[in-house]
Order: structure tokens, then C-alpha cells, then sequence
């Protein structure tokens, strides 16, 4: 943003304009406006809001090791990267380095990042009929709990959560034998609005992730599963892509998406967490950047 000083208005190359103050508000509200329009499309959350402004490699790993594995990933589109394994939440900058940690109830799922806030799905029951699925709201500088939102209508477990234009969208788990998804609607303060149900036919322990990018909402399963679902949230797209431990838009056209690593140690588990940038393409819904198209 262009630097505006007493004596005048500063210009690229040191070059120092005496304006009277009446022109001076001109200048003024032109410099505010890009500012104006970035917060705006922070306040709508991740989805379609490609506001990032660093550069990121093509892969990042989170730093450490963790007792469950990777559910979701999301971003403040700015320095940092916030990650979900199951019972702890990872905020890193852009190499993947921690920079805040935090114990979480079982089962942390998918997440989102938006006003400053982290909002991640939560539920202690899966695939299975309850009225226990939350909503838990982190600060998204040092992830202090700030609070817990009921969504009991994700009645087969709340995991995973999206924001974008003043609402947020949240998936989760279903009946093991269901043919169908179902997509949970809630304004910003988590008033409940709808509940959309998606005919997606029968994929392995419901949906996992849920992200906006594209100009669609894209749902990510396990078993290479990929949803695409435009804005009235009907189906306009199935792909074969590996989605189901995170997906959230970076920017532009770039979308993070998260991979689970583990190693054995004794009868356990070790786990990682990474990212790669991948990017949508109108055959194969999306691909790894780098990659050949298939």
C-alpha cells in the first residue's frame, strides 16, 4: 500500500508530489479500495477468497509426530498453516515449523479458518445416530478454545466444516450402508438453516472434508473419492482423487491438499502430517501441481 505523509504522497521511486488536501481524499479512497475488498473476502472465509499472498513450494510437512492421524488442513491465506490430527491441533508457518499446539477432544476432524478464528468438526461418535456433534472455535494466533458450537443435526458425527458467504457447511459420517451423503447448513453464529441431502451412492465412513474453490464445493472421501457440488449443492462432477485428509483452497487456482504418513513403533502408530499444492482441472477435478496430466 502506497505510504501517504503530511508533505505530500509518496510515489514508487522516492518521488515526493505536493497534493492539496482536496485531492488528497481522492487518492486516499483509491488506495483503501483493494484493502476494502481483500477484508471482505476474508470475512467469506476460505472458499473462493484466494487473498494468499505468499508463495508456497510444491509440498510442506508438518514438524513432529502424533498419536493420530491426519483429518483436515486450512489456512489464514497470509503465514500459516493449521492441521488436525485427531486429538491435537498444529498451527505452523509456511515451511511447516509449529508455532502453537493444542489437545483436543476425540475426534478432532476437518477445519476451517476464517475472521481470525479456527472452527473444526468435532464429534465423540461416528457412523453411528447421536446428538453430540460440536463445532470447537480456536483463536487462530495462539489456538485458545474459545468455544463450542452444538450442531446436533450431523446426527452420524460432524467432520468437517467449510465457511464461505456468511454460512457454514459441514459434513460428516453416515449410515455404513447409506447410498446418500448429507451437507448440514448454519449461518455465522451457528443458527441452524438446512440440511441438503447429497446422492452421492455409498462411500467409505461418509465424507471426510469439505472445501470451496473453483467456484464449487468440492467433498473429499476416502477410497479416491472427489465431489464436485455447485452452489445449490447438487452433483456436478465425480473424480477419482485421493482428498479425504484435507482440502482447502491456497489461492487463485491452487488448492492444499493434506496427506497422512505413519511409521510403527512397538504395536502403535506414528503420524505426520503434509500438504501439496494441487490445482483444479475441468477433466480430472483436480491434480497435483508438477504432475502430468493424465
Amino acid at each position: 500500500m502506497m505510504g501517504i505523509s503530511t508533505a505530500g504522497l509518496r510515489l514508487r521511486g522516492a518521488i515526493v508530489l505536493s497534493i492539496p488536501v482536496c485531492c488528497m481524499a481522492v487518492f486516499l479512497l483509491a488506495a483503501a479500495v483493494p484493502v476494502s475488498r481483500a477484508a471482505e473476502q476474508q470475512q467469506n472465509g476460505a472458499g473462493d477468497a484466494g487473498t494468499a499472498t505468499a508463495a508456497l513450494p510444491p509440498g510442506i510437512q508438518c514438524e513432529g509426530e502424533y498419536g493420530a492421524h491426519l483429518q483436515g488442513v486450512a489456512t489464514n491465506h497470509k503465514d500459516a498453516l493449521f492441521w488436525s490430527f485427531t486429538l491435537t491441533l498444529v498451527k505452523t508457518d509456511l515451511t511447516g515449523k509449529v508455532q502453537a499446539t493444542a489437545k483436543t477432544v476425540y475426534h478432532l476432524g476437518d477445519l476451517t479458518c476464517a475472521d481470525g478464528r479456527v472452527y473444526a468438526a468435532a464429534c465423540t461418535s461416528w457412523d453411528k445416530p447421536s446428538n453430540n456433534s460440536k463445532v470447537y472455535v480456536y483463536d487462530a494466533n495462539d489456538l485458545k478454545l474459545l468455544d463450542k458450537k452444538p450442531v446436533p443435526e450431523a446426527t452420524y458425527g460432524a467432520g468437517g466444516i467449510e465457511y464461505y458467504d456468511g454460512r457454514f457447511y459441514i459434513v460428516g459420517g453416515a449410515d455404513p450402508k447409506a447410498e446418500e451423503n448429507f451437507i448440514y447448513v448454519y449461518d455465522k453464529d451457528f443458527k441452524y438453516v438446512a440440511t441438503h441431502t447429497i446422492p452421492s451412492g455409498h462411500t467409505e465412513l461418509g465424507v471426510q472434508t469439505i472445501s470451496r474453490h473453483g467456484g464449487f464445493f468440492w467433498l473429499g472421501c476416502y477410497g479416491n473419492i472427489l465431489l464436485k457440488l455447485d452452489d445449490s449443492l447438487n452433483i456436478a462432477g465425480r473424480y477419482a482423487f485421493d482428498s479425504g485428509y484435507g482440502m482447502k483452497l491456497w489461492q487463485g487456482n491452487d488448492v492444499l491438499v493434506g496427506q497422512s504418513l505413519s511409521r510403527d513403533e512397538g504395536n502403535s502408530k506414528r503420524w505426520r502430517g503434509a500438504v501439496r499444492l494441487a490445482h483444479v482441472d475441468e477433466g480430472q477435478g483436480l491434480v497435483f501441481n508438477g504432475d502430468a496430466k493424465q
